[in-house]
Parts: structure tokens; sequence; C-alpha cells
């Protein structure tokens, strides 16, 4: 018996595509590189019915497999130019002279969660973009999440355990396997594969299926080997090789300002703020995958965090007047501004301990009609 190595969070890895339809993985993927932290979540559930027939054993005989229901998010520290992509999806908007606004354009990706140690990959395919937050707090790095909802999970691979045997044909690039079936266990014509435990070294690589049936995958120009049968190899579906993330540094507490009334706030220990939307799923007959994600509504709501001075801004509170919100990432080059322009606070509450009296001020942007959104988002190159 083969003692398998188990998988650790270390060293997994995100990637991500743009899909051409909803759930749809282009044929040709040029993944990127997710910059995420541990803890990044793709968790697929799904409904079951238990029969209710009546036995004489009075246990369950049968059970049947319902609607699949997949949600996550995954949690980042914020730096220049690394989720302009989600940023873009999640508000549907679009970049527009470095400036994006909230908007209707729907995009879903597929994103790849692979974890070398066992050349295991899961394909999560259909991942819209619901939610981000943001939080800035003192003698930090600016942290969040983006929440997402997605359409299926695909987990495909062949353990090196001894039970399959793959033989390498380098002249018609064919991999034959004797027994089971390629299209079985997941594969697909366009698929990227990762293959690993070759007997020849120079086999360990990452192939594109060009032509496929039950025993036989045929890879595309990627250069094989002729090879001898070998027990143990390993296929893992993939995205292929994604870009290199970029290594932009993170955001921190100590670079950036904030204004308020359009005046600057030097007063602020904290702020968050989180955009969520209204998020339905779309299920049909005769398929167990869902067939879109509706989103209704946008909300942007989050909390300031001031030492209290004086109540001007909890005054504002007090009468029901609304305010503008701003707040600036970076310095002069590489950062980002979030201007929320028409701003209610909602609540107001004192926490009063020895060194410092504070005030927590909770608030929800709504949409102004100057800016035609309720966020918007500038970036400076």
């Amino acid at each position: 018996m083969t003692t398998a190595l188990a998988a650790v969070g270390a060293n997994s890895s995100l990637a991500y595509v743009q899909e051409t339809s909803f759930g749809v993985t282009p044929p040709s993927p040029s993944p990127k590189t997710l910059r995420a932290l541990l803890g990044s979540k793709f968790d697929l559930t799904r409904t079951t019915f238990a029969s209710k027939e009546m036995n004489s054993a009075r246990q369950v005989m049968a059970l049947t497999y319902g609607n699949r229901d997949g949600k996550g998010s995954v949690p980042i520290e914020f730096s220049y130019g690394s989720y302009d992509d989600l940023l873009e999806a999640c508000m549907g908007g679009t970049w527009t002279t470095n400036v994006l606004k909230i908007g209707n354009t729907k995009r879903s990706f597929t994103v790849e969660q692979r974890w070398p140690d066992i050349n295991l990959s899961e394909l999560n395919t259909g991942t819209v973009i619901t939610g981000m937050s943001l939080s800035v707090k003192p003698n930090a790095v600016v942290t969040g999440s983006f929440d997402h909802q997605f359409k299926d999970q695909t987990s495909v691979q062949m353990y090196a355990d001894g039970v399959q045997t793959i033989a390498f044909d380098g002249t018609a690039k064919t991999l034959t396997r004797a027994t089971g079936s390629f299209i079985t266990d997941g594969f697909a014509v366009g698929d990227s594969v990762a293959i690993t435990g070759a007997a020849t070294s120079a086999n360990n690589t990452t192939i594109v299926i060009t032509t496929l049936t039950a025993t036989v995958m045929t890879a595309s120009a990627a250069t094989l080997t002729t090879d001898t049968a070998k027990t143990g190899v390993t296929l893992a579906k993939t995205l292929g090789t994604p870009a290199a993330a970029d290594t932009n540094p993170k955001f921190d507490s100590f670079t950036g300002t904030l204004s308020e009334g359009g005046n600057p706030l030097a007063i602020v220990t904290g702020i968050d703020f989180k955009l969520a939307q209204t998020v339905a799923s779309s299920n049909v007959l005769f398929d167990p995958t869902i067939q879109q994600v509706s989103l209704g509504t946008v909300s942007v709501t989050g909390t300031l965090v001031v030492r209290f001075i004086n109540n001007a801004v909890k005054a504002k509170f007090l009468s029901g007047t609304t305010s503008d919100l701003s707040f600036q990432l970076g310095a002069t080059s590489k950062m980002y501004q979030f201007d929320m322009s028409k701003v209610c606070y909602t609540s107001a509450t004192t926490d009063s301990v020895e060194t410092e009296l504070t005030q927590t001020l909770a608030f929800q942007a709504i949409y102004n009609a100057t800016d035609a959104t309720s966020l918007m988002i500038t970036r400076t190159p």
C-alpha cells in the first residue's frame, strides 16, 4: 500500500480566468494568479431527498441528490492592481479612464484552487463576485474579502496509488489507459491537464486535450516522449500555468487620507465598508446546477470610528443630514480613492474606556445623481 502525502494549505494557490459565458471556461484560457490569504472558501453543498417509502427494515432505502449550491469568500490583503478584475465584476461596472462606478454588467470566472503536494486541482465554474469588504485599522495592512457564489465544482485527479497504468506515445502524442474511462473521470476536450509521476521526467508537463476517448487522450503540440507503461501516473485537470502575481506592496494604515463633508478628518481610528448585493440562484428542471446567479439591489454600508473630540459628525446623525465620505489608500501613485458622495449616518454609539472616548458611526451610501453611483473608485497608476 502506498502512503499518500497529505496536502497543506501553506502552498496552495488560486488562479482565475474570465468566462466566455456563465459557467463556460475559455477553450484556451490565460489564467491569472489570484493573491489571497489562507482561509479561502469554495464550498459546494447539495440538497438530498431521503425516500420515505415504507419497508420492513425501518431504514432509509434510497437517497436522491438535488440542486448544487456553491458559496464562499476569498480573504485578501489589498494592494494596487491585484484585484481590478474582481472590483469590476463585483460592482458590475467597467474601468473608464481609471474610474469605476456601479453598473449592470455581469461577469463570471472559472477559479482554480490547486494543492501541488498531491497534484490536485479543483475548478469552480460560474463564479460570480457577489460582494466585497475592506477594513482599515491602525497599525495594520488593509484587509478585506470578496464573496462569491458559483455554479459547479470539478475535482479531477487520478491518484498515484498504483491503480491506473498510463502508456505514452511520443509520435502520436497520446496517453493510453488500460481500464476505466477518462470521460467518466471528468476530462474533456480543451482541458489543460497536469502530468506527474511519468517514468520519463520530460513527460511530467502540462498538455491540452485535442481529442478524447474513454481510454485514449491526445495532447496538443506539447512535447511527449514515448514511455513504457507506468503505474501511478497522476493526471489533474487545471487551467494551466497562471501569469505570475504582481508584487505591488499591500496598502497599510500609514499612507492615505480620509475626508468627511469635504474636509479632512484627522481623528479617525478605523473605517470598514462593505458592498453587498441581493443574490438568488436560478434553477430549472432536469439539471442540478444553477443556470444563473441573479443579482439584485446593491447596498454600500460601513462604520466609521472617530475619537470623540467634538460632535460635528454625530450632529449629522441626530439631524438626519446627509454628508459625503471619501478615503484614499496610497500616496501620489498606485493609489485608490473611494468616494461615497452621499451617505446617511444610521447609528452612533459612544465607547468610553479609561484612556479615550470614541464614537462608532454606522453609515449607508445612497445613489448620487451627479456621480450616477453610490460608490465610485478612482485609481491612479
